[in-house]
């Protein structure tokens, strides 16, 4: 406590006791106790699904500070992917087509939030290369070779 303002950031998560003592011709206090919760901790993650396929990623999985999350996203839309949508779970669980001969990627931005406490955490990404379907070529031979 500084200046008569409690700090969460600066007190750190726990239980702090807090007494405060006023004069008014005679002397008092009172003791009270703050309880700061940890914001959920994620990290950004990659990874690569074939096109047509279920994703199903495990975002509790992300989270490095142990705190259990409910979570929700938003996607930025790629337009050569099809399946993507904004959400709420616990896990990321879409099927993807990449529309293209090339890969695409699809990036989800993830906000965590304290199934205890409510709390927010800073949101991560979960960027999803999605690679395309090879087309199988035709291919022929010339059986009178000698």
């Amino acid at each position: 406590m500084s200046g008569g303002t409690f700090n969460p950031s600066t007190a750190g998560t726990g239980t702090h006791p807090i007494t405060y003592t006023y004069f008014s011709g005679c002397s008092n206090s009172c003791t009270f106790s703050i309880k700061v919760d940890p914001q959920p901790a994620g990290s950004n993650a990659n990874t690569t699904i074939c096109s047509g396929t279920e994703l199903s990623y495990d975002l509790q999985g992300r989270i490095t500070n142990g705190v259990t999350c409910d979570f929700t996203w938003t996607v930025a839309n790629n337009t050569n992917v099809s399946g993507e949508t904004s959400g709420t779970r616990d896990s990321l669980v879409q099927t993807l087509t990449n529309n293209t001969t090339s890969p695409q990627n699809v990036v989800y931005t993830i906000t965590p939030r304290s199934e205890s406490s409510n709390c927010s955490g800073g949101t991560f990404t979960v960027t999803v290369t999605v690679n395309p379907v090879i087309a199988p070529k035709n291919i022929t031979w010339n059986s009178n070779y000698n």
